[in-house]
């Protein structure tokens, strides 16, 4: 028998004797009851409590019964399971995000295929997402930005070290973990340089934190990220967006006639040396960026004397 919640099937959960389970937090009584422990999926993983949603899927906190450790599962929508390229978007993610192993990278383990159900299981970070962060908290102190950089460069810095260009930076990725700061998640449209998109290939994205050449050509490379680094750092420092419209049409209009945010105009209490930096940050030719994260590390360690 198998029952479905919240687009996502699962079976019930068959008693394991002599199993010991580490004590967890218990999900919301609400939860508990729809779905919670009380089923497993492929007879393996404990599901407790939804986490997250994004356009492709659903986060689960979840108990792995085998290694008796808490995990994430994330599923790929049901409705989407159909569709080849989005299917194989979502083995790339666990394929590239395997590659990267840093402490603000959340690992990636396994990918899994059950009655017509894919889902892959990675690392669970106990913290809030900086979207929901930014959300409560308004805009943050320079000095908390500059460690948000710092540990969103030297993550994505990693992953340019094994040849992956994350391509999907924004609030929504990155969770603010209280051991380790900023930790980036969802390697779904993540790209290999040695690797170029083949024409059918999905190369998704969200439009507002997207590079130009990214939004309007689908071409990836690791000035591509540093755009995206750059959107979400002036999001924590003004409390707003650089761009004037969230309509996604209107935004590519922008960029497409090679508008830049005037960051000194939208948000004239955030210190000249920051927006020095954030505009490099957001030119709309890849070349007149800072080259990669890297590079952008460096920019960060001298604003860092200079704060």
């Amino acid at each position: 028998m198998t029952l479905i919640r919240h687009g996502i099937r699962v079976t019930p959960a068959r008693a394991r004797e002599g199993l010991k389970v580490a004590p967890v937090r218990p999900a919301p009584a609400s939860e508990a009851a729809s779905l919670g422990h009380l089923f497993l999926l492929d007879d393996r993983y404990r599901l407790l409590a939804r986490v997250g949603e994004g356009g492709m899927g659903v986060v689960w906190r979840a108990l792995d019964l085998d290694l008796d450790e808490i995990v994430a599962v994330k599923f790929l929508r049901e409705d989407l399971a159909n569709d080849p390229r989005l299917v194989a978007a979502f083995r790339r993610e666990i394929k590239l995000g395997r590659r990267v192993t840093h402490r603000n990278v959340a690992r990636v383990f396994e990918f899994g295929h059950t009655d017509e159900l894919y889902f892959l299981t990675m690392e669970f970070i106990a913290g809030e997402s900086l979207h929901a962060h930014l959300h409560r908290c308004g805009p943050r102190p320079a000095l908390w930005v500059l460690e948000l950089a710092a540990g969103l460069c030297r993550g994505l810095a990693a992953a340019l070290a094994v040849g992956v260009v994350h391509g999907d930076i924004k609030p929504g990725n990155i969770l603010m973990s209280p051991g380790r700061g900023a930790v980036i998640t969802d390697f779904g449209i993540a790209r290999a340089l040695s690797e170029p998109l083949a024409r059918e290939e999905y190369l998704g994205g969200t439009p507002h934190y997207m590079a130009p050449e990214q939004a309007l050509h689908g071409q990836l490379s690791p000035a591509s990220d540093v755009y995206s680094v750059g959107i979400v750092l002036f999001e924590a420092l003004a409390g707003r967006s650089p761009w004037p419209t969230r309509d996604a049409r209107a935004l590519l209009e922008l960029q497409a006639a090679g508008h830049e945010p005037a960051l000194r105009s939208l948000a004239p209490q955030v210190r000249p040396e920051w927006l020095e930096l954030l505009t490099a940050c957001l030119r709309a030719e890849p070349g007149d960026r800072p080259r990669d994260v890297r590079a952008l590390l460096l920019r960060l360690a001298a604003l860092r004397g200079v704060l």
